[in-house]
C-alpha cells in the first residue's frame, strides 16, 4: 500500500507535561497537515504503553505529540476493544 504510515506518538494530557501513553497511529499520510493531519481529521491507533480509557470516557482533550516533534489537540473518539485492538482519534486543530 503506497502512502501507507505508521506514526509513533505520545498522547499527554491537556497541560502537555503528563504521559498517559505511547501510542502507533496507522494509516496513511496525511500530507496537507503532516502525521497528525488538521481539525477533524481521524487516525486509527494502537496504545503501546498506557492507559487512555478514562480520556475516553469523558472526552477529555488531549496533547498528541508525534515523533517528529510535530504536536496537536486531540480526543479519543473511540477506544481500544481489547488488548492489540484499534480505536480513533479525532485531532481537534
Amino acid at each position: 500500500m503506497s502512502g501507507e504510515v505508521n506514526t509513533r506518538a505520545i498522547v499527554y494530557d491537556e497541560s502537555g507535561r503528563k504521559e498517559l501513553a505511547r501510542v502507533v497511529l496507522n494509516g496513511y499520510n496525511i500530507t496537507a497537515g503532516g502525521p497528525l493531519g488538521r481539525h477533524g481529521t481521524m487516525r486509527s491507533f494502537k496504545i503501546e504503553d498506557g492507559v487512555l480509557w478514562d480520556q475516553w470516557s469523558l472526552g477529555t482533550r488531549l496533547v498528541i505529540r508525534a515523533e517528529d516533534g510535530q504536536q496537536a489537540f486531540g480526543r479519543i473518539a473511540a477506544h481500544p476493544a481489547a488488548i492489540g485492538a484499534v480505536g480513533l482519534i479525532e485531532f481537534l486543530g
